[in-house]
């Protein structure tokens, strides 16, 4: 890895830190497990990927909202937000993104395909690892 790359990471980290801890004093984040997928071509078992992303999940019950942050594979610094969530609790949730639907089961994340993915039309699969 390069050093500017290096610098940049650590750098995104920090800001995610002093945003976590400022944005909302009376919120109660709770970290869920990393969670890795990828958009792979149709039928390469996952191994021939276009796209893969590394997340770590940081939910807020009471908002009904879900903070992803991560990386893609070229190493970008990633921060969604997802607003309007349904929620049970902080480990069994469902929000709607831009590959699909990230679910919470028991705090385990998958990624599922919902009405508005189009990946078999593009010959592509949701892979998750």
């Amino acid at each position: 890895m390069t050093k500017s790359f290096n610098l940049n990471k650590k750098i995104f980290l920090i800001f995610f830190q002093f945003s976590i801890f400022f944005y909302h004093s009376s919120s109660v984040y709770a970290l869920n497990q990393k969670f890795e997928f990828g958009i792979c071509e149709l039928n390469s078992n996952c191994e021939s990927c276009i796209e893969k992303f590394k997340f770590s999940f940081f939910t807020d019950f009471k908002e009904r909202r879900v903070i992803a942050i991560g990386f893609d594979k070229g190493g970008k610094a990633i921060w969604r937000e997802y607003d309007s969530c349904q929620m049970e609790n902080s480990d069994n949730w469902r929000c709607t993104g831009f590959h699909g639907d990230y679910v919470s089961r028991g705090g385990i994340i998958t990624l599922e395909k919902n009405s508005k993915t189009i990946y078999e039309l593009r010959k592509l699969e949701i892979c998750n690892f």
